[in-house]
């Protein structure tokens, strides 16, 4: 089996070595069930692939920058609206 050297830092270490000892399995075991569980998701999910299925649940208007009325006030803070 190829080894494979990762560098973390103190604190990420230190999390790794509880997480271990909590679970009973070794550094490398937790390490590769991190990779399989992170790789069974098909690569490249982007945010609109994970949410895909509420696409177009919620009723409103399809482009709120295409009416002018929407657009009123963006940018500015809360006071600079109110007056």
């Amino acid at each position: 089996m190829p080894t494979v050297t990762v560098k973390m830092s103190d604190a990420q270490f230190a999390a790794l070595k509880r997480e271990a000892r909590a679970r009973r399995t070794s550094k490398a075991g937790l390490l590769r069930e991190a990779f399989l569980h992170r790789h069974e998701r098909a690569p490249g999910d982007s945010a609109y692939d994970l949410i895909s299925d509420l696409v177009g649940s919620v009723k409103g208007p399809v482009d709120l920058a295409t009416n002018p009325r929407h657009m009123r006030g963006y940018g500015q803070s809360r006071q600079a609206r109110r007056k």
